[in-house]
Formats: structure tokens, C-alpha cells, sequence
């Protein structure tokens, strides 16, 4: 079980290669993994993004996301597919960094809530 808050997902982006064995002319093979740090340990991105999602979503904070989506589509030119938008709008949600744009600043800021989760979190193995 988890029980946090949005904010505590802030995390730091870090990549490590893993050793996964060696090719047919005997050179050591290893794979990229980008994860992020978080309070609660190192959760590899194809497990911190679904979790950060549903956690938003259990916060009510959908439709906020959905904003800052449609905000980040109009101006973040470097975001070429929409996970990346999604991806990068989540990450707005959680630091916070969307109160400091122009369009959010005339809206109260939403009060943070407390989540209870009850499902198993995917840790990096090793960490």
C-alpha cells in the first residue's frame, strides 16, 4: 500500500546500462534503462509513467492533465508523438510547473489530496 501525494512523485530522470550477456563473437551486450529516482525508490519509465497516470486520476486531477495537454500540444514544439506529450504533461502535473505559466495563473491552485494505493509499485531490481 501507498499513501502519498502527487507532489511526493517528483523525481529525477537517470539512465543506467544493464549487462544482458555476451553475442556470438563473445563482446559483453548491455541494455539502456532510464528510470526515475523518486521517494519511494527507482521506478523504471515504462512503470512510473502508467503509475503516475492513475495516480492523477485517483487525485481527480484528469481534467487538469487534459489541460496542461492541450497547453503543452500548442507550445512545446520538441514533442513529437502524443505519449510525449502525455509523458511530459504528467511530469508539468506533478512538479507543479504548470502554475507558473501564463494561462494557469488566473485559476485558484488545486489543493493537494491524499492517495491511497493499494497496488504493488514495479521497483527497478537493484536499487
Amino acid at each position: 500500500m501507498l499513501i502519498c501525494k502527487l507532489e511526493d512523485l517528483k523525481s529525477g530522470n537517470c539512465f543506467r546500462s544493464e549487462f544482458i550477456g555476451k553475442d556470438q563473437t563473445g563482446r559483453k551486450r548491455y541494455r539502456g534503462i532510464s528510470f526515475k529516482k523518486t521517494l519511494f525508490g527507482d521506478i523504471e519509465d515504462c512503470n512510473y509513467y502508467p503509475l503516475v497516470k492513475e495516480l492523477i486520476i485517483l487525485a481527480g486531477k484528469k481534467k487538469l492533465l487534459e489541460a496542461i495537454k492541450d497547453h503543452c500540444r500548442e507550445n512545446c514544439a520538441w514533442l513529437k508523438t502524443e505519449n510525449d506529450v502525455e509523458n511530459y504533461a504528467m511530469e508539468c502535473l506533478v512538479l507543479k510547473a504548470y502554475e507558473h505559466w501564463q494561462i494557469f495563473q488566473e485559476q485558484a491552485p488545486e489543493p493537494d489530496k491524499w492517495i491511497f494505493y493499494f497496488e504493488g509499485i514495479k521497483m527497478l531490481s537493484g536499487s
